[in-house]
């Protein structure tokens, strides 16, 4: 007996042929049992719903496949993914940038992050690495060089130290005052000044965080010179003043004379009205 040939299918093959294969014809139901056209409520209802569904998943994995090694899914003005996008440039690391619409989330997303399902998603050799902290260390281990960490453990254990303080803690602050109005704005902002004054001090008057070069806190905590003004725009509360934070201030305009960061942000137009209507979904 001559058993038939065994062809092999690239992964993405796979997805295409499971995509096309498993669309369901409107004139069959799921069992595959035949539907007269006549009965076009429900085979109406599964075309409309299936085919631009698996239609957009087609075309999402065959663009991820054609982009180069090193892929990043991202979204419009996320602060997280945008450290991650400095980290690659100052490596000097090809990529290319798969821009998501977090409003309708693609299957590529969901496939690469499906426990989060968020944004910053780095793809390296068809493999997911997500959160963008984990990413960063990801791009030191992978391409060394230049550094982003010192060599010293314990000046190391520091630029981690304050990448999570700043994520966890100060972070979660300002998005809250974003958000809330009143009173329940107002018992945010203390901890907000003194998140402001703790990085001050951190500074204590270096250029930036490593000494004369920038590296992995800098990046952990560059959208501070460019989000944190429009935050404060937006919901209307004033907290960073440069005499207050001199070291912090001065810090902030270094980090945005560097050609890297300067020519790598989004419109602040587009940025303001993005944040508005974030306000406003929040407050509806």
């Amino acid at each position: 007996m001559i058993s038939e040939p065994h062809i092999f299918l690239p992964p993405v093959l796979f997805q295409i042929q499971y995509i096309f294969f498993s669309i369901p014809s409107p004139c069959f139901d799921k069992t595959h049992t035949y539907l007269p056209p006549s009965t076009t409520d429900r085979s109406s209802s599964i075309a409309e719903d299936i085919y631009p569904r698996r239609r957009d998943q087609l075309i999402a994995y065959i663009t991820l496949e054609k982009m180069g090694e090193v892929k990043l899914i991202g979204a419009f003005a996320r602060p997280f993914y945008f450290r991650v996008q400095w980290a690659l440039k100052y490596k000097g690391i090809e990529f290319e940038i798969f821009e998501e619409d977090l409003t309708n989330k693609s299957p590529i997303l969901l496939q690469y992050n499906p426990v989060y399902k968020k944004v910053p998603v780095l793809v390296h050799h068809g493999k997911p690495i997500a959160e963008s902290l984990i990413i960063l260390d990801y791009i030191e281990e992978t391409w060394p060089d230049p550094p982003m960490l010192p060599e010293d453990p314990l000046e190391r254990a520091t630029a981690r130290f304050w990448a999570h303080f700043v994520d966890v803690e100060f972070w979660t602050t300002m998005t809250t005052i974003l958000i809330k109005e009143g009173e329940e704005q107002e018992k945010y902002i203390e901890p907000a000044l003194q998140g402001l004054a703790t990085i001050d001090q951190a500074l204590d008057g270096k250029k930036f965080f490593g000494g004369e070069k920038i590296g992995y806190t800098d990046l952990v905590l560059g959208w501070i010179p460019y989000w944190f003004p429009v935050i404060e725009e937006v919901s209307g509360v004033k907290l960073f003043e440069p005499h207050r934070f001199p070291s912090l201030s001065a810090w902030a305009q270094n980090f945005m004379d560097l050609p890297l960061i300067y020519q790598n942000l989004p419109p602040r137009d587009e940025f303001l009205r993005y944040l508005n209507q974030t306000r406003e979904t929040y407050k509806s």
